[in-house]
């Protein structure tokens, strides 16, 4: 199994690395623009060799893995279009699935593309931080609208050679789901990180362990996420007015109402200790 990995950061080369230790890929060629990067995921494992261009990359590729920012991910696939044939399955890992999956439309064949996104990752970027465990046991989400059946099989088999648990859905459904836990969580931790800056930088040195763990995630990559912003802005947006209104309640209902505030926060609290147990 030949897989081409374009994108070798720590979701491409952790996948690289896992896929090549578990056997599932005889050959993975990793694809991107920074040789220092590449050099590194050589060294560490994470392919056997590697090349600048994409089309070059995915020549006798069997697999494709589109591991860029989500803004690349159509001009990626219009790249490799002249090297896929038929018999080539090409998915993502992208955090916003309809856009993508519209992109998939520049394919030469489109029914062999699988969107696909790993529920893993730590805020450290590049192949230096490539883990083979980074995905055991995590979610990983694919929305195969109209996808070939071996296409997908073939994609549920990378997902079960890297240990992760597949899990299908609609690109709609999953770009609805993540405004909300992974979208929204991280535009307001950059929102609070500005307000901060603009303030007091000098504030963040007073932060315990809640504004630490808060804040981590506004150390991710600021390209990726700007992309991811945009791209799923639709219901990104829904849910940041959904939120704004809630946030705005819970404000007077601390300037009026002391009974409803605590309520509401032993409300929250329930389920985030249910949510914990079954975690």
């Amino acid at each position: 199994m030949q897989v081409a990995i374009i994108g070798v950061g720590l979701i491409g080369g952790s996948l690289g690395l896992r896929l090549r230790q578990s056997g599932f890929a005889s050959e993975v060629v990793g694809c991107g623009r920074s040789s220092a990067n590449l050099e590194t995921a050589l060294q560490l494992g994470c392919v056997d060799r590697y090349t600048h261009q994409p089309l070059s990359a995915v020549t006798g590729a069997d697999l494709v893995v589109v591991a860029t920012p989500v803004r690349t991910v159509g001009a990626i696939f219009e790249a490799i279009a002249p090297e896929v044939t038929e018999h080539t399955v090409v998915t993502d890992v992208g955090s916003v699935k309809q856009s993508v999956v519209a992109q998939a439309a520049r394919l030469p064949f489109p029914r062999r593309f699988v969107g696909g996104h790993p529920i893993a990752g730590t805020e450290d970027s590049g192949a230096a931080a490539a883990d083979a465990d980074l995905f055991e046991d995590a979610r990983w989400i694919i929305t195969p609208e109209g996808s070939d059946a071996d296409a997908i099989d073939l994609v549920a088999g990378m997902v079960g050679a890297t240990g992760a648990q597949l899990e299908r859905m609609s690109a709609a459904r999953h770009d609805e789901i993540f405004a909300w836990v992974s979208h929204l969580p991280h535009l307001l931790a950059f929102a609070l990180g500005e307000a901060l800056r603009q303030m007091d930088p000098g504030l963040l040195s007073y932060g315990g362990g809640g504004l630490r763990d808060f804040m981590r995630i506004a150390a991710s990559d600021p390209v990726m996420w700007r992309d991811i912003f945009e791209a799923n802005q639709p219901a990104l947006m829904d849910a940041a007015s959904v939120f704004d209104r809630i946030l705005r309640g819970l404000i007077e209902q601390i300037s009026s109402d002391s009974e409803a505030v605590a309520a509401t926060l032993e409300q929250v609290r329930a389920l985030v200790r249910a949510a914990r147990e079954t975690t």
